[in-house]
C-alpha cells in the first residue's frame, strides 16, 4: 500500500492540471455506466415477482374471496383463484350466498374492485373502476390528486388525461361543476382526480373511478360470460393449516378462497411455478456475450482515452524512471489514474443513473412498453454498476501502462517512441484472428438463418458462435490497427503539403493514432450494427404485412355497433386526424357468439363489407364485382377457389356437411398495409344474412391524409377508441436512427478532438519551424485538419468493414430470407464522421506559437 501512495498523489495532481482532459475521459467512463444502471434499475423494478402479483390482487387484503354459481368447487383450483366445479355440483345464485356467515369471527369483506366498459357518446368505451375508496383494505387502489373520492352512485373521478381532453380542467384545476355524459343519456358527476402507477391504465379508453353501487352502465355483448362477484378479506391473524382448513370448507360451500400466502409462497402451497424459475443456460449465455461485447467496447474507447493521456505526459513519467522509478512504478501511476478516474467517474455516473430512473421511469414506461411494477433502488445493485465501471477504468489503463514502463529514461524524457523489433511489421496472428472472425461470423449467420426456419432449439448456440466471430473479429482488428494506419499514411504522398504532413506524422506515431483509429472502429461498427437491427425490424414489419403509411386502424370491441354508434366514432375519428376514406370490415360469427364462419381450408372468419369500402380494402374489376353483389366471396387466400367455388363452414362442426355450404368464388389481391395480420374473405351484408350469420366483430380503416401521430393515437384512446397505427413507430425508428448517427458523431468529436490535440502538443516544435519560414495560421490548422481526417477515414473504414460483417450475420436472426443494408446508417455515419474529424481536427490545433530554440 506504501508504494500506492505516491502514485495516487501523482494521479490526483496530473487530474487536476489537465482539468479538460480528464473531464472527457471520466465523461467515457460514466457514459456505460449511466447506462448500465438505469438499465439494471429498469430491469429489477420490471420483473414480475410473487410480491407484485399479491399487491396488485389483494392491495391491503390477504385474500380474495370468489363466490362462484356452483355449490361446491375444487379446492386446488380455488387456490389460483378460479371456481372450478366438481362434477355434479348444482348451479345457484351467488346473490343468495352470506359470504359473511361462512368467514371466521373479526374478518372485513369488502367488494374486490372490479372492471368494466361503458359506452360513450363518442361511439367508444370507457374503462369504470368500481371499488371503495372509503374502506382500509381498498383505499390505496387510486390515488386521488384533485378533489375527494366519489361516493355517491352518479359521481366518479377521472384520470388528469381524460379530464384535460374533455375540457374539465380549466387552468389545470378540476372545475366544480365538472359533469361527464355517458352514452344512454347517463350524465355523471366529476368530484376528483385519479391516478394509478400502471402502463395499462386506461388502455382501452378513459378511466372512471366509481363507487361499487355506480349507475354507469356496463357494455357487453349478448351470451357474455358474466363476471362471479368477488371479495378482498382481511382475515384475522391465522396459521397455515388453518388457512389450508378455510378453503377447504369454502371450497365445499361454492366459494374459491385464494389467500395472499399462497400467492407469494407458491412453492410452500404446492403450486405451479412460473417459468422463470426453471434454468435456462441459453439466455445466460447470449447474456454473456452481450456483456462481453460491451465491455471490449467500453475498454477500447476508454483505453484509447488513456494511452492518449498517457504519451502526453512521457516526460513526467521519464522524470520517474531517472529518479529510482522502476517499470512497475510506471505502470502503477497509470493505474492510479485509472482508478482515481473509474472510482469518480462510475460513482457521478451511478448517481446520474439512479437519478435518471427516478424521474424518468414514466418516459421509459411509454418509450420502450416496459411496466415498472415498483420505484426501489437497490444500492447493491447501484454498487455493482459502479464497481463495474471502476473496474472497466482500470482495464483501461492496463496496456497504456504497460507501454510506457518499456519506455528508456532517456526515450521518455525526449518523448521519442523507438520501434522495437517486428513492430513496423504486420502480425499475421492479428489477421489469421479477424479471418477466423469473419468466417464464424459467415457460419454462424448461415447456422442462425437455417435454425430460424427449422431448427429453432440451435437458435441460442447459432447466436452465440456468431458472435464469438464478432469478438474475434474485433479483437483481430484491433490488433492489427497499428499496421493498418502505418500503411495508410503512405498514401499521404499523393496529396499536397498538409496532407503529406499529417499522414506522415499519424504514420511516424502510429501507436497514439491507432488508440483513436480503434475508438472510432468500435463507435462506427456499433453505429452500423444498429442500422442492421432498424433495418431487419423494418424488414419484419413489411414481410408480417402490418399497417402501411398514414393507415389508421380502430377495433370497436365487446359490442356490435349499430348505425348511430358507427357515425358517432366516424365523427370522432374526423375531429382528431384528417381522414381521406374510410372502410368499415365486420368479422361474422353465430347469433349466440359461440361459433364462427369461415373458409373451410382457410380456417379465417369471413368478413362482411359494404361494396363502397372494397376498392380501399382490395384490387379488383368488374368480374370481381359482378361475384360479390351475386352472392359470392371475394378471397384474398391462394388455392382456396376450386371451380369458381369456395366453401364456407360454421364452427364448431363445420366438418359436418349439414354445417357447409357452397358459395360462388374469386381470388383477389388485398391492397398492402390495409388489413395486417389476415388474409380476409369478404362478402355483402344480403350473402351475411342469407346464411344466418351477424356480425361479431367490427373494425374501422382510415386512410389518412398526413401521418398519424401519438398524439392523436392519445386522444383517440382518452375518448374511448381502441385505434392503432404503424406512423408513430415509424417516426420513432427514424429518430432513434438519426439519434444513433450523432451520437457516433459525437464520440467522434471526442476521440480526435483528443488524437489531434495530443499531436499538436507533442509536434509543437515542428509546427513553430513552419510558422518561423512563413506558414500561415491557417495553414496550420489545415495540417491538423488533415490529421482528423485521417483518423476519421481509416477508422470509419475499419468500423464499417467489422459492422457490415457482423450486420450481415446477425440480420439472420428474424428468420427471413436476405438481409437489407442500412444505406441510412451507412451513408449518414461516413458523412457525419469524416466531415466531423476533419473540422475537430482543425479546431483543436492552436494556430500561433512562441518561436523556441530548436538543438539537435
Amino acid at each position: 500500500m506504501t508504494a500506492w501512495r505516491p502514485a495516487l498523489r501523482m494521479a490526483r495532481r496530473d487530474l487536476r492540471r489537465h482539468k479538460v482532459r480528464a473531464l472527457l475521459t471520466c465523461l467515457l467512463v460514466a457514459l456505460p455506466v449511466v447506462v448500465a444502471t438505469v438499465a439494471a434499475l429498469a430491469a429489477h423494478n420490471g420483473r414480475w415477482t410473487n410480491e407484485v402479483e399479491a399487491a396488485q390482487n389483494f392491495h391491503d387484503g390477504n385474500g380474495l374471496a370468489v363466490v362462484s354459481e356452483h355449490t361446491e368447487v375444487r379446492p386446488r383450483a380455488a387456490l389460483n383463484g378460479w371456481p372450478e366445479p366438481v362434477r355434479g355440483a348444482d348451479e345457484r345464485d351467488p346473490a343468495s350466498v352470506d359470504l359473511a356467515a361462512l368467514l371466521p369471527a373479526g374478518t372485513d369483506v369488502v367488494p374486490a374492485p372490479a372492471l368494466s366498459l361503458t359506452p360513450l357518446t363518442t361511439g367508444g368505451q370507457g374503462e369504470v373502476l368500481r371499488v371503495d375508496l372509503s374502506h382500509p383494505l381498498t383505499d390505496d387502489v387510486v390515488d386521488i390528486t384533485q378533489g375527494r373520492a366519489p361516493a355517491a352512485p352518479d359521481e366518479v373521478a377521472m384520470s388528469r388525461a381524460a379530464a384535460a381532453e374533455m375540457g374539465l380542467l380549466p387552468g389545470g384545476r378540476l372545475s366544480p361543476d365538472a359533469r361527464f355524459e355517458l352514452a344512454g343519456g347517463v350524465t355523471l358527476d366529476v368530484v376528483g382526480i385519479a391516478e394509478k402507477n400502471e402502463r395499462d391504465w386506461g388502455f382501452y379508453g378513459p378511466v372512471l373511478v366509481a363507487p361499487p353501487d355506480s349507475v354507469a352502465p356496463v357494455a357487453g355483448e349478448p351470451g357474455g360470460y358474466v363476471e362471479p362477484p368477488s371479495y378482498l378479506l382481511g382475515l384475522p391473524p391465522l396459521e397455515d393449516a388453518q388457512v389450508r382448513e378455510l378453503v377447504a370448507d369454502l371450497a365445499a360451500e361454492g366459494v374459491a378462497l385464494q389467500p395472499r400466502v399462497a400467492v407469494e409462497n407458491p412453492r410452500e402451497w404446492g403450486l405451479h411455478q412460473s417459468m422463470s424459475d426453471r434454468l435456462d443456460l441459453t439466455p445466460l449465455l447470449l447474456g454473456g456475450l452481450c456483456i462481453l461485447v460491451g465491455l471490449i467496447e467500453v475498454v477500447l474507447l476508454v483505453g484509447a482515452a488513456f494511452s492518449v493521456s498517457a504519451r502526453r505526459q512521457v516526460r513526467d513519467l521519464g522524470l520517474l524512471a531517472t529518479n529510482g522509478g522502476a517499470a512497475p512504478d510506471v505502470r502503477r501511476v497509470l493505474l492510479a489514474q485509472g482508478i482515481v478516474l473509474g472510482v469518480v467517474s462510475s460513482v457521478i455516473g451511478a448517481a446520474i443513473g439512479v437519478t435518471a430512473f427516478l424521474l424518468g421511469a414514466d418516459v421509459l414506461e411509454d418509450r420502450f412498453g416496459q411496466t415498472m411494477h415498483a420505484r426501489e433502488v437497490p444500492w447493491w445493485l447501484v454498487v455493482v454498476m459502479a464497481g463495474l465501471g471502476s473496474v472497466t477504468s482500470v482495464v483501461a489503463a492496463l496496456l497504456p501502462g504497460w507501454r510506457m514502463a518499456r519506455l528508456t529514461p532517456v526515450d521518455a524524457l525526449s518523448g521519442r517512441f523507438p520501434l522495437r523489433p517486428g513492430e513496423s511489421r504486420a502480425h499475421r496472428p492479428a489477421f489469421v484472428l479477424a479471418a477466423g472472425g469473419v468466417l464464424l461470423l459467415a457460419v454462424g449467420g448461415w447456422a442462425t438463418a437455417e435454425a430460424e426456419r427449422s431448427y429453432p432449439n440451435w437458435l441460442g448456440a447459432a447466436v452465440f458462435l456468431a458472435g464469438s466471430g464478432l469478438v474475434a473479429l474485433v479483437a483481430g482488428t484491433v490488433w492489427a490497427t497499428p499496421y493498418a494506419v502505418r500503411r495508410a499514411a503512405g498514401l499521404g504522398r499523393f496529396l499536397p503539403l498538409s496532407g503529406r504532413y499529417a499522414f506522415r506524422d499519424a504514420g511516424r506515431h502510429r501507436f497514439r493514432s491507432a488508440a483513436a483509429v480503434m475508438a472510432l472502429t468500435i463507435t462506427v461498427a456499433a453505429t452500423v450494427l444498429i442500422g442492421f437491427a432498424f433495418a431487419s425490424a423494418e424488414r419484419g414489419g413489411q414481410f408480417d404485412d402490418r399497417l402501411g403509411p398514414r393507415i389508421l386502424s380502430v377495433d370497436v370491441c365487446c359490442s356490435v355497433p349499430d348505425t348511430e354508434r358507427l357515425d358517432a366514432i366516424e365523427q370522432t375519428i374526423g375531429s382528431i386526424v384528417d381522414p381521406v376514406e374510410t372502410a368499415t370490415t365486420s368479422t361474422l360469427g353465430s347469433p349466440d357468439g359461440k361459433g364462427s364462419l369461415d373458409l373451410l381450408r382457410a380456417r379465417d372468419a369471413l368478413t362482411m363489407v359494404d361494396e363502397a369500402d372494397l376498392r380501399m380494402l382490395v384490387h379488383l374489376d368488374d368480374d370481381d364485382l359482378a361475384v360479390f353483389r351475386n352472392g359470392g366471396v371475394l378471397t384474398t387466400y391462394a388455392g382456396v377457389v376450386r371451380d369458381g367455388e369456395v366453401t364456407v363452414a360454421r364452427f364448431p362442426g363445420g366438418r359436418k356437411s349439414e354445417n357447409q355450404s357452397v358459395l360462388p368464388a374469386t381470388q383477389v389481391k388485398a391492397v398492402s398495409g390495409v388489413t395486417p395480420y389476415t388474409q380476409p374473405s369478404y362478402v355483402s351484408a344480403e350473402t351475411a344474412a342469407d346464411l344466418g350469420v351477424v356480425a361479431s366483430f367490427t373494425q374501422l380503416v382510415v386512410r389518412t391524409a398526413t401521418p398519424v401521430t401519438g398524439d392523436q393515437l392519445e386522444r383517440l384512446r382518452i375518448r374511448g377508441l381502441w385505434a392503432d397505427s404503424d406512423d408513430v413507430d415509424r417516426a420513432q425508428v427514424q429518430l432513434a436512427q438519426y439519434a444513433g448517427i450523432g451520437a457516433a458523431g459525437l464520440l467522434a468529436a471526442i476521440v480526435v478532438g483528443m488524437a489531434v490535440a495530443l499531436a499538436a502538443a507533442e509536434s509543437r516544435d515542428d509546427v513553430a519551424t513552419l510558422a518561423a519560414v512563413g506558414a500561415a495560421p491557417w495553414t496550420r490548422r489545415r495540417f491538423g485538419a488533415m490529421h482528423g481526417l485521417f483518423l476519421g477515414v481509416v477508422g470509419t473504414a475499419l468500423g464499417v468493414g467489422v459492422g457490415v460483417a457482423a450486420g450481415l450475420a446477425f440480420a439472420q436472426i428474424d428468420g427471413l430470407p436476405g438481409a437489407d443494408v442500412p444505406w441510412l446508417h451507412l451513408l449518414g455515419t461516413v458523412a457525419l464522421v469524416l466531415p466531423v474529424s476533419w473540422l475537430v481536427g482543425g479546431i483543436v490545433t492552436p494556430s500561433r506559437f512562441t518561436l523556441t530554440r530548436r538543438t539537435a
